[in-house]
């Protein structure tokens, strides 16, 4: 996947270099001792990876989140991700995630799989919300992190 998908809200895409800033912001929000060098070090990274997309606003053009997207092997893909907390429980997340999907399955996924932290009960509980009606072919798979 690396093309843009657009919702009706939201723009998901490949990060750009300017989006520095936002990125940090998200880490730094879901974690206070997010440290500015190292997630600059990981930004390089992720501008250079086709496994990390923005999620951003239409209207503003703001990254309030981020998607994870890692093939696992023919079919299978890894998907986690990552939201700023005020724009939490909006149903962005969803939105997003759909979006993903929907362009995965495009592209001949058959299972799609999330690993989550034990303690992350609102991700396991999206991912498996994902718009059912449009996605009837698609297996989701959960499996939860020990970390």
């Amino acid at each position: 996947m690396s093309k843009i998908l657009n919702t009706c809200r939201l723009e998901v895409k490949a990060f750009e270099e300017y989006e520095l800033n936002y990125y940090f912001a998200i880490l730094q929000d879901n974690n206070i001792n997010a440290d500015f060098i190292e997630a600059k070090e990981k930004f390089k990274e992720v501008l250079t990876s086709d496994k990390y997309y923005a999620i951003t606003l239409k209207l503003t053009k703001k990254v309030i989140g981020y998607i994870y997207v890692n093939k696992k092997n023919k079919g299978s893909y890894e998907v986690g991700y990552l939201m700023s907390s005020a724009y939490q429980n909006s149903g962005y997340a969803t939105e997003a995630l759909d979006a993903v999907a929907t362009s995965l399955q495009e592209e001949g996924a058959d299972s799609i799989i999330g690993n989550f932290k034990k303690e992350n009960v609102k991700q396991f509980a999206l991912l498996s919300s994902l718009n059912i009606f449009s996605l009837k072919d698609l297996t989701k798979i959960y499996a939860f992190s020990k970390e």
